[in-house]
């Protein structure tokens, strides 16, 4: 039993503690540092994909105002781009302009 009690009150039981600590520390910046490296990349991709499908329906909308009802609605191609900050949906599905008069 006092074996035990010198071990756990020696400067080599301290510096074990220590190293652990210290070993937990830096997984944890670490783990913080990659947490903030994928939520910029993760950022970054949302603006890419968000950019892609503006581009596309701006196309589409020149393409529809250009051909009129012989161009189809898009299922599903919205952009959030209206002035009054509600989203502007180009092709939502419920309708066919094709068959309109």
């Amino acid at each position: 039993m006092e074996r035990m009690y010198e071990y756990l009150t020696s400067a080599r039981f301290r510096q074990h503690i220590l190293s652990i600590i210290e070993a937990c520390q830096l997984m944890e910046i670490d783990d913080a540092a990659e947490i903030r490296a994928f939520a910029k990349q993760s950022a970054k991709r949302k603006r890419r994909r968000e950019l892609l499908v503006t581009e596309v329906a701006r196309m589409w909308g020149d393409l529809q105002a250009i051909g009129g009802r012989s161009i189809p609605e898009l299922q599903g191609l919205s952009v959030p781009l209206s002035d009054n900050g509600s989203e502007s949906t180009f092709g939502s599905g419920t309708e066919d302009r094709s068959k309109q008069p």
